[in-house]
């Protein structure tokens, strides 16, 4: 059996997946909201490490009661950019007794391509994978086989809510300012793209499993296809409310009601900059693409 960590700034994910017949299975999954950057992405608040503690400890906990021996642990966007990020990857390190590593940002969009891949998810023509995190944003430009172009933004979705006056009630003037901003941050990105004809945006996880459950698609697949316009009617229901309003709607969980906004402008800026017909949802993401290299025996991303 497998172990996947994923240490990123909103939420600790873990699964264990064994292999049957060939094929990998989940057999363990764990997320913890731990919430680390909700008072600044400058440095880790004392009591948003302890909540990472307690996750750590319950992933080791798991580790240990399915004796796993092969696992991979990494660390992402607010371990990079936080004045102590490295420093509370010792203690993690130090109270869990695993090994954890931070990657950096180009690393994880390469984990999350080889996640989308593993999925199925990548259509013969050209694809745009996004996955929303709550530092950064990931976009890889690949064909079904190879990535083209990939890089990691500082724009993901409590990034938002920190720069644009934490979760205030949103109107057209505010959504504006949030695609200029993300035009701003990825002008690399969109030059590269203006080379090519976008078959697929392939959203990953997280952010993009609430637009799944907002459409009560409860298929356990390992994706599924929708239009823009589908985003889109779902995207003006929730776009222009407070975060009361949004209390009252029941497919948002209660940790997303707060974020959801900036990730919907964010699903928003990259359909209008892919041009992409399809809108295809994964549960695969970066986890997955981690579990890709430990079956694959990959010590080094390539």
């Amino acid at each position: 059996m497998y172990a996947a960590i994923d240490l990123g700034t909103n939420t600790f994910h873990m699964i264990i997946v064994d292999i049957h017949n060939g094929r990998p299975k989940v057999v363990f999954r764990k997320r913890h909201f731990v919430k680390l950057a909700y008072q600044s992405f400058e440095r880790i608040e004392e009591e948003a490490m302890d909540r990472g503690v307690e996750a750590i400890l319950d992933f080791k906990e798991a580790i240990d009661r399915f004796n796993i021996t092969k696992y991979k642990a990494y660390a992402t966007s607010i371990f990079r950019i936080a004045t102590n990020g490295k420093e509370y990857i010792e203690l993690l390190k130090e109270k869990s007794g695993l090994d954890i590593d931070i990657i950096s940002g180009k690393d994880e969009a390469k984990l999350i391509f080889y996640g989308a891949k593993m999925a199925g998810t990548l259509s013969a023509g050209y694809n745009l994978i996004v996955d929303i995190g709550g530092g950064s944003v990931e976009f890889i430009l690949c064909d079904g086989e190879k990535m083209i172009f990939e890089n990691s933004y500082q724009i993901g979705i409590l990034k938002l809510f920190h720069e644009f006056e934490k979760g205030r009630p949103q109107d057209k003037n505010s959504l504006l300012e949030i695609e200029k901003f993300l035009e701003k941050t990825t002008n690399d990105l969109q030059k590269v793209i203006s080379a090519y004809k976008i078959n697929s945006l392939v959203g990953t996880a997280g952010s993009f499993d609430v637009l799944r459950n907002s459409m009560n698609y409860m298929n356990k697949g390992r994706s599924f296809d929708i239009s823009p316009n589908d985003f889109y009617d779902i995207f003006d229901s929730v776009a222009l409310t407070s975060i009361e309003d949004r209390w009252e709607i029941s497919w948002i969980p209660i940790e997303r009601k707060k974020l959801i906004v900036y990730a919907f402008a964010i699903i928003d800026f990259a359909l209008k900059l892919s041009k992409a017909e399809v809108l295809r949802i994964t549960s695969y993401s970066m986890k997955e693409g981690m579990i890709w290299e430990l079956i694959n025996d990959k010590t080094k991303m390539y």
